[in-house]
């Protein structure tokens, strides 16, 4: 097998597990939140013009991910690698791009769920919970977003790659925002479904639960920030990286800390969220205590990413040779 014979497989490869995966976690998603949709609406009939509107717009929301996924591929698609370089940098796109659209396709599923049973239990009140889940089901989409402009940063400098150390560090790049968004978007996803919840059990909390929702998901997410930081200070160092293979390994083994150290940070924090949220629901007159100590203990919960990102920082900033 020549070089160039290896290059082609390794691009549509790419091309084809990268919109693969990416729809098969939204078509999950999609499939989720449609069930519940219709568990809603034939439990409560009254309210199915509300339920019905609500469920094709967190569908389209669900369906970001599908969109992205495939934006990318065609990208690759029409931009053909011309070195085997090239062919390994590409995979490091579709992983930017198919891991957040995996997890935040599955998690944006999770809000839309509970709002629509939420809807059933609170007819009067579906404008207030799609609402909620219009703000939810956005702020999934942010890791998603990260990992769509890093894929298209690698791609900027894919032509201008020369040596195996520079396709494995953006390879890195690519692991590091793909498996740093896992965690937030799961947790965001749990964390959004109990605060959809708690509204349908007590639609009182409502304007204290959007403020909440707001705050409690960007303290969720800011591990993919760190994430994205690292992704980026890679993407800096892949042009003047020394032609070492070893020095593009090492980069990949940070970007498997970075990635890890905030999968159980993202979904701790989203679960103190969740049961803060309901809690605020059952017990209304102790929101306030009940919220300050949720956000107490979601920032310090965030502070595990940080010992990642000082780690990786330390090796990305040492010099080799």
């Amino acid at each position: 097998m020549t070089s160039i014979d290896l290059t082609a497989i390794i691009h549509y490869l790419t091309i084809g597990l990268t919109t693969a995966f990416s729809a098969g976690g939204v078509s999950i998603g999609q499939g989720m939140a449609t069930q519940a949709g219709l568990d809603a609406v034939n439990r409560q009939p009254a309210a199915h013009k509300d339920i019905t509107r609500s469920l094709i717009i967190a569908l389209a929301l669900i369906e970001t991910g599908a969109m992205l996924g495939l934006l990318i591929p065609l990208i690759l698609f029409f931009n053909p690698p011309a070195t085997l370089y090239g062919a390994l940098a590409e995979i490091g796109m579709g992983i930017a791009i198919a891991l957040p659209a995996i997890s935040t396709g599955y998690a944006s599923a999770l809000p839309a769920r509970e709002a629509f049973h939420a809807m059933s239990r609170q007819p009067f009140f579906s404008k207030k919970i799609r609402n909620l889940l219009l703000l939810a089901q956005s702020l999934i989409q942010t890791p998603l977003i990260f990992g769509f402009i890093i894929a298209l940063i690698i791609s900027s400098l894919i032509p201008s790659l020369t040596t195996m150390s520079q396709s494995l560090t953006l390879i890195a790049s690519g692991l590091s925002i793909g498996l740093g968004c896992i965690g937030p978007a799961l947790g965001s996803g749990n964390f959004t479904a109990h605060a959809c919840k708690s509204t349908g059990l007590n639609k009182t909390i409502f304007q204290e639960m959007f403020t909440f929702t707001l705050i409690s998901q960007a303290l969720i997410e800011t591990a993919v920030i760190f994430a994205a930081i690292v992704s980026l200070l890679l993407i800096s160092q892949a042009p003047s990286v020394p032609d070492y293979t070893i020095i593009g390994w090492v980069y990949i083994a940070i970007s498997f800390t970075m990635g890890i150290g905030t999968l159980g940070a993202g979904i701790s924090s989203g679960r103190i969220a969740a049961s803060a949220a309901i809690q605020m629901a059952l017990n209304h007159s102790a929101r306030t205590s009940l919220s300050r100590a949720s956000m107490l203990a979601q920032g310090l919960v965030d502070t595990i990413p940080i010992y990642a990102l000082i780690i990786a920082l330390w090796v990305i900033f040492t010099p080799f040779v």
